[in-house]
């Protein structure tokens, strides 16, 4: 029986390696193509955007780069929708690096766009990022709020995927808490979705 686990351990650490690498090829080829296109479209904006969003967790910097060249573009332009989009994209850089504050900043300017604009699901997205934030600083009324705001609206909108990403977020603040039947309910929601 040992020897057959320990025969185990290489080969999951030569799939688990495997996987990564092609993650990873798969990410810069899509950079690579964005890149490409920076240099050839005339329309960069929404370009950089992805750009930031390709790069927010393994090169924050150079995803703030992208981010802040779309942001000002935006601005200037007056294109609200894609002015909260980087303000939303440039707000989970920072969390990439830990600086929930910064991240809570740019995603409270990127709410008050993204509501005025009436994006309901992009709307519970940034909810859902400052219950994070909120959840980081340890503040757990305000992250419990933004939380219940962002999960109130994907139930409304029969958002699957984005009940389950904001229940584990919610388990995930209980559990801090110690509040182990909250946890419970919302682990086993989340559980019920992603089987």
């Amino acid at each position: 029986m040992l020897l057959k686990i320990s025969l185990l351990k290489p080969i999951i650490f030569l799939v688990i390696f495997i996987g990564l690498n092609i993650t990873s090829i798969f990410a810069q080829s899509r950079i690579d193509s964005l890149k490409k296109a920076l240099n050839t479209k005339n329309d960069k904006l929404p370009v950089l955007i992805e750009l930031c969003w390709e790069y927010r967790y393994h090169n924050p910097d150079s995803a703030r780069i992208f981010g802040y060249q779309a942001l000002k573009i935006a601005k200037k332009n007056k294109i609200k929708n894609l002015e909260a989009e980087a303000l939303h994209n440039l707000a989970v850089t920072y969390e990439a690096q830990g600086d929930y504050k910064k991240s809570l900043a740019y995603n409270l300017d990127a709410l008050k766009l993204r509501k005025q604009l009436n994006e309901i699901l992009k709307t519970a997205n940034t909810l859902n990022n400052i219950g994070i934030a909120y959840d980081e600083l340890g503040n757990f009324s305000l992250a419990l709020k933004y939380y219940n705001e962002a999960y109130s609206i994907y139930k409304s909108q029969k958002n699957i995927e984005g009940i389950a990403l904001v229940s584990t977020n919610l388990g995930i603040l209980f559990k801090a808490h110690q509040d182990y039947k909250n946890v419970i309910k919302y682990y086993q929601e989340a559980n019920s979705i992603y089987r």
